[in-house]
């Protein structure tokens, strides 16, 4: 029988979802959020067991290039924790510096709980924006693993634009919320050609009533002169409050941001080689989740009093990573008295040598 509070616990829910090597990714997961860091250095030193930190590294390791743990086992099961229905979907690229080296990810997101959940990405071969292929490639294994009717809209910036794109999306009926850029051309049904920054010079309008055409695409147009002489210009395929569902594309900086320097230091990440990259990234996504479900748990329970600026303290993902930290963290670690003693030792100063050993060289 599982007990309770234990690593096999969480073993068993693993199991439950699909995922290989269950009892590694479980230690492997206390490790993650009660250091909080997803340095593999860091992982490897408060995975729990006898084990020392490069055997639990070989070991994370041989998971990582294991063909059995791909993206698909960890979009199934990361997909298996959000909310039943369709999803709204936030698509963007993150990158960072290791070195000389970009490593730069496109991630396909499920925005949920005021934050957004990684679902599907992939490690592009170089730095800067991604090209059409690439985007169709990861929407085409969304539509292959979950079908078209978990798809309520995908927001993107202007980044992901293009003729061919576009095409893309309107064929298959798959509704989108797009950023354009001011200088783009629309053509009115009324034969007037004008740039997107004319269409809204004097309001704003949060859908047009008819569409018209860009990259030989009829599609509706939303937008407004923002203050800082920037123009926020929406396209759809659907007419509907184009600005207002356009705004949860913010969502997935907010998870960029927790993945990264406000919480698990994702640019600490020393992994280069796409396969274990792509799975260590999948291993933080679920970690994450977690957090986040937890964090909505919480507030559905007792929701955070607001500060006077009128925001919470910490977000729904901080909070869920708190309370996750604080249960699991007496399961981190490798027990051994013996190291425990002779590190207590150090803390007496009569035990403390006079002098330095002859190999660390004196300040």
């Amino acid at each position: 029988m599982t007990r309770p509070y234990s690593i096999n616990a969480i073993v068993s829910k693993l199991q439950k979802l699909g995922l290989p090597f269950e009892k590694h990714l479980a230690r492997a997961l206390v490790a993650l959020l009660t250091g909080k860091k997803i340095s593999l250095q860091h992982v490897v030193n408060l995975m729990p067991g006898k084990q020392n930190a490069e055997a639990n590294r070989m070991q994370l390791r041989r998971c990582l290039d294991h063909q059995e743990l791909d993206l698909e086992v960890w979009a199934r099961a990361i997909a298996a924790l959000m909310p039943k229905g369709a999803w709204i979907l936030a698509l963007d690229r993150t990158e960072w510096k290791r070195g000389k080296t970009t490593i730069n990810l496109l991630v396909l997101s499920i925005v949920v709980y005021g934050s957004a959940v990684p679902l599907l990405w992939t490690v592009m071969p170089e730095a800067g924006a991604s090209d059409t292929d690439e985007r169709i490639d990861l929407m085409s294994q969304f539509l292959q693993m979950f079908s078209a009717q978990r798809w309520k809209f995908l927001t993107a910036d202007r980044e992901f634009i293009g003729d061919k794109w576009i095409g893309w999306l309107c064929q298959r009926g798959l509704d989108f919320r797009i950023r354009v850029k001011a200088k783009e051309y629309f053509l009115h049904p009324d034969a007037r050609d004008l740039p997107a920054k004319d269409w809204f010079g004097s309001q704003g309008c949060r859908c047009k009533p008819h569409r018209m055409k860009l990259w030989n695409q009829w599609v509706y147009v939303g937008g407004r002169h923002l203050y800082d002489g920037e123009y926020l210009i929406i396209i759809g395929n659907k007419r509907c409050d184009l600005l207002s569902d356009y705004r949860h594309r913010w969502k997935i900086e907010t998870l960029f941001q927790a993945l990264k320097g406000r919480g698990f230091d994702l640019e600490s990440c020393r992994l280069s080689q796409a396969k274990r990259l792509c799975g260590w990234f999948g291993f933080l996504a679920f970690g994450f989740c977690w957090c986040l479900s937890q964090g909505a748990a919480l507030e559905n329970e007792s929701p955070t009093k607001l500060k006077n600026h009128g925001r919470a303290p910490m977000s729904v993902f901080h909070r869920g990573l708190d309370w996750l930290s604080s249960l699991i963290a007496c399961l981190a670690g490798r027990p051994c008295l013996r190291d425990f003693e002779a590190a207590l030792a150090l803390l007496d100063p009569t035990c403390h040598p006079t002098t330095l050993p002859a190999r660390i060289p004196a300040l």
